[in-house]
């Protein structure tokens, strides 16, 4: 029997992907001893099976499964610059190729069209045409057509609750991607003035990222980040220190 329920509509959707802080333990930080323990060296297998594992989204209807995703990549481990600076290179390419590609799969399924007022579910489906005051069991209801457009409205409702669960996770994933998962790893591993830096990474946005509006959104993510925190050497984003207010010399 489907009872009324007595919440918010909003509160009915799961949402997926909290993720931590960006001064929390998400993404990188903390990355060694998870490395350890759940053996996620880089390795050209599992290159490939992220890889794989990334197309596959295109066919998920889980919110969740992009988010899994998204950690698994960003707990990759990388061979460390002064160990072996050619493997340092080449993997530091392919977890970032990753990262792009997840994020760029994410966008890919989220409707730009989604929020609009027909998109709310409704906390509670009451049957027309009835006396009731709250959703009831459509088998209580004599009227076969009332019953079925009641079981229509239902399905309908269960639709837009199902289509919530995923677009709603599924854009803060896409949303919190440039600065809980790409940007950490790529201000600690790419120097901007490094010319062969700089074009590697230029580069890579151009193969990885498809759409120019989500260029656009890493490029805008970037930024503010970059006047906002810093990097230190444990991965953790730290505020920025306030400049001080510039005075102008008294005429």
């Amino acid at each position: 029997m489907r009872r009324c329920v007595t919440m918010s509509w909003w509160m009915i959707v799961i949402v997926a992907g909290r993720g931590a802080a960006l001064s929390g333990t998400g993404g990188d930080q903390g990355q060694s001893a998870r490395a350890e323990a759940r053996d996620d060296a880089l390795t050209p297998e599992r290159f490939e099976e992220l890889a794989k594992r990334i197309a596959q989204l295109a066919k998920s209807q889980n919110a969740q499964d992009f988010n899994r995703a998204g950690d698994e990549i960003s707990n990759l481990s990388v061979v460390t610059r002064d160990a072996d600076p050619v493997q340092y290179r080449i993997q530091r390419e392919q977890k970032t190729r990753l990262l792009l590609r997840g994020l760029q799969a994410t966008h890919e399924r989220v409707d730009p069209n989604y929020g609009g007022p027909g998109d709310t579910p409704r906390v509670s489906v009451i049957p027309r045409g009835t006396e009731a005051s709250g959703a009831v069991d459509p088998k209580t209801i004599k009227d076969p057509v009332l019953r079925r457009q009641y079981e229509e409205d239902l399905r309908k409702n269960d639709e837009k609750i199902k289509r919530a669960n995923f677009q709603i996770p599924l854009k803060r994933e896409r949303d919190l991607w440039p600065k809980r998962r790409l940007y950490r790893f790529v201000r600690r591993n790419y120097d901007m003035d490094d010319r062969e830096d700089q074009e590697e990474w230029k580069q890579l946005i151009g193969e990885e990222l498809k759409d120019k509006k989500l260029i656009l959104l890493v490029m805008r993510t970037f930024k503010k980040l970059d006047e906002e925190v810093i990097v230190d050497q444990g991965g953790a984003l730290i505020a920025r220190p306030p400049q001080p207010a510039a005075t102008s010399k008294a005429e």
